[in-house]
């Protein structure tokens, strides 16, 4: 009689060569660039952004991701959708004579950590540094904004690493919307020209129903993070938009689909981006509710 028992271990060996091949498989950055902006008014400042040599350098903390051009022209794109009058220079020169601030990024914290096993929590985590400055060197804002892509061992690692760094822009663009310095520093460098109100920051949810269901959403009960996907999906309930991107890198796949059902009502075309990487999910039904969220998405004015 032939001995199995060698058999036995074909599951647990399985599993292991999907992390060996998870944890060593090249991720590209994405060079699709970011685009979900809201449409507003400009803050009404001409800049330079200022390109560096260690933006453009700039990889994880193994070395192995080159975010840095993905990062640059992103910000090209960030800036041009914040101020009225953008300009490029390359490591702080030359500066243009007619420039009332230099913006310049960097990415302060790039890191990716694998699971345990195929099903644990896969992340891949971004901090982008901004600076605004005169172009005399003094500081007028600076702040570092956190954000992050997880998943399985199932998700796709550059669809992580695409979602982390649009989260990261579209956060970025926020902050420096709502940056009392920058207001403060527009208003007397133009006392006549009237600067739109900035917009909530986001995750700030007003509405006690809305924020009892967004608790929710962190869950590890995957049927009570489903029963309050279904409960936002109203359209008076888009401050919850923020709260459920996230759940598009959920590792159960009922999830996503519900997350993609609930966006599709909530959401406007900004978060098309955070949907597009599943239209490559190995799942045939992600890829199904993806797509079906986008159209619906395209759909709206």
């Amino acid at each position: 009689m032939k001995n199995h028992n060698h058999l036995k271990h074909l599951p647990r060996v399985a599993i292991l060569m999907g992390m060996l091949t998870l944890a060593g498989c090249v991720i590209e950055p994405p060079t699709t660039l970011y685009t979900g902006y809201p449409s507003r008014s400009k803050i009404p400042l001409k800049v330079a952004l200022n390109i560096t040599d260690e933006l453009c350098e700039s990889k994880d903390t193994s070395k192995t991701i080159a975010i840095g051009a993905a990062v640059a022209s992103n910000a090209c794109v960030l800036a041009r959708s914040t101020f009225t009058d953008v300009m490029e220079i390359t490591n702080g020169k030359p500066v243009p004579s007619m420039v009332d601030a230099i913006l310049t990024t960097k990415v302060a914290y790039f890191n990716r950590t694998t699971g345990a096993s195929a099903s644990g929590e896969f992340i891949i985590a971004i901090k982008l540094e901004w600076t605004l400055s005169k172009p005399d060197g003094n500081i007028i804002w600076v702040d570092t904004i956190s954000a992050q892509g997880s998943g399985s061992g199932h998700t796709s690692p550059n669809g992580m690493l695409q979602n982390a760094l649009f989260l990261g822009l579209s956060k970025s663009q926020s902050t420096m919307y709502s940056s009392r310095a920058i207001r403060q520093f527009t208003k007397r460098k133009y006392p006549d020209v009237a600067i739109a109100d900035p917009p909530l920051p986001i995750g700030v949810i007003t509405d006690p129903k809305v924020m009892k269901l967004c608790a929710a959403l962190g869950s590890s009960d995957r049927g009570k993070v489903q029963n309050a996907l279904t409960s936002l999906r109203k359209p008076e309930y888009s401050a919850a938009v923020p709260e459920i991107l996230p759940l598009l890198l959920n590792a159960d796949d009922h999830v996503i689909r519900d997350a993609c059902r609930t966006l599709a009502v909530i959401a406007n075309k900004d978060v098309i981006p955070y949907i597009e990487p599943l239209l490559k999910d190995k799942r045939s039904a992600v890829r199904k509710d993806a797509q079906k969220a986008i159209d619906k998405l395209r759909a709206k004015l």
